[in-house]
């Protein structure tokens, strides 16, 4: 009898801890609307996940599957503040071929949740179908949502394109460009850091600076896309310069693993191409949850 007992003990701890390493998993997601669909209601779409001192991106099923998104309640993050909380569900729709996953697979709002709706009033977060009514606003499975280094937007001084001129040159190379619109032939441009346009620029409390420049897009002339060195290119500022990536648009920072230190969403549009990038280790790590429309 006691035999008994001791397995029905054993079974029930093992039921315990997996049901505990399910309440432990920490999930970032992105409440939404998503591009290239009829219906414009938010959604969620979950992003990453932090596993082993690492995040992932949980842009497939096999990678996934270990994850239960079938009731979670999520802490909304905006400027390390909350500003509510979501519940999903989980239709758990047949998703196939398997590389439209990362596209189509999003949870649903529960019922009679007060959504944490924030107007897209800067017009941006576009993709590769529209411009978004709501920018989108990054969910922590659990309540993680401050932003210990304080990240503020600033104007970067003019001498700021001069001081990344080098490093924008390296990252982006030699760019063609069209004499006037009336041109179909493209020519090489020999741009300096006065062509140079800043966007959007950031700092924190700890010094560092996140600054975007780019080629002004009205001297392109040339027909079909933009090419990267045409659109904000971000930098990190601190002791020296690193460059960050092309295509992306500030979403949030936050401790979203509570470990202390600040992680940074971004989200990306290319061709073809959308989703979202999240940085950490002091920009020196980053994982990608990207998909495509065709």
């Amino acid at each position: 009898m006691m035999k008994y007992k001791v397995i029905s003990l054993i079974i029930f701890l093992l039921i315990v801890s997996a049901e505990s390493s399910k309440a432990d998993d920490l999930l970032v997601a992105v409440l939404e609307q998503p591009q290239c669909k009829e219906s414009s209601d938010l959604m969620v779409r979950v992003l990453f996940a932090k596993l082993n001192r690492k995040w992932i991106a949980l842009d497939n099923r096999n990678v996934a599957e270990p994850y239960d998104f079938s009731k979670v309640t999520w802490t909304a993050a905006l400027d390390g503040r909350n500003i509510g909380q979501v519940k999903t569900v989980d239709p758990k729709t047949d998703i196939a071929p398997e590389w439209t996953y990362p596209r189509d697979k999003l949870l649903q709002i529960a019922p009679s949740i007060d959504v944490p709706k924030i107007m897209n009033r800067s017009e941006v977060f576009s993709g590769w179908c529209n411009e978004p009514k709501f920018r989108p606003v990054v969910l922590v499975s659990q309540s993680n949502f401050k932003d210990p280094a304080g990240w503020k937007p600033f104007h970067a001084p003019e001498e700021t394109r001069h001081q990344l001129f080098p490093e924008f040159k390296k990252a982006v190379g030699s760019v063609k460009r069209c004499p006037s619109k009336h041109e179909t032939k493209a020519i090489p441009y020999d741009y300096q850091s006065r062509d140079l346009l800043l966007f959007k620029s950031y700092q924190n409390a700890l010094g560092q600076k996140l600054i975007s420049i780019g080629l002004d897009p009205n001297v392109y002339n040339c027909d079909g896309p933009l090419g990267s060195a045409w659109k904000p290119n971000w930098f990190v500022v601190d002791k020296r310069i690193r460059y960050v990536g092309s295509e992306l648009s500030l979403v949030d920072a936050g401790d979203y693993d509570n470990d202390g230190k600040s992680e940074v969403i971004f989200w990306h549009r290319g061709y073809n191409e959308d989703g979202y990038s999240l940085f950490y280790g002091d920009f020196n790590s980053r994982v990608d949850f990207y998909w495509n429309y065709h």
